[in-house]
């Protein structure tokens, strides 16, 4: 069985017997000597890692487009919502609902203005 290194100092890749492991072995392109690790992962540990990395990474990805579609959205209704109280095509249209402080106001204001008006005829 053979595994695959890579040389710290060239960076290239070298075979070397896997009985090599612990050993220490001239890289053929450099004449580095290379120390053969110990425990050596396999091309599915090395991809298994590659997949680990992608899914720590991902749900951040993830949330954060969430985070500024909504946020787009949420700006986006109240900028309609702001214009559409500008708009003077919508302004004669609209309907205004008084609150009920208000309707009790104008009562009030309605009654006492009578009650004046009952006292002083003129």
């Amino acid at each position: 069985m053979y595994l695959s290194i890579i040389c710290p100092t060239c960076s290239k890749s070298m075979i070397v017997a896997a009985k090599a492991r612990g050993s220490s072995r001239k890289c053929p392109h450099c004449q580095t000597p290379v120390q053969v690790p110990s425990l050596v992962s396999s091309g599915k540990d090395q991809e298994f890692q590659r997949h680990r990395s992608f899914e720590r990474w991902m749900p951040t990805a993830l949330a954060s487009v969430a985070l500024a579609i909504s946020a787009a959205a949420t700006i986006t209704i109240f900028w309609h919502l702001k214009n559409l109280n500008n708009d003077p095509d919508t302004a004669a249209t609209s309907i205004v609902v008084p609150s009920l402080e208000q309707v009790l106001r104008d009562a009030r204001e309605r009654r006492l203005h009578d009650e004046w008006f009952a006292k002083h005829k003129p």
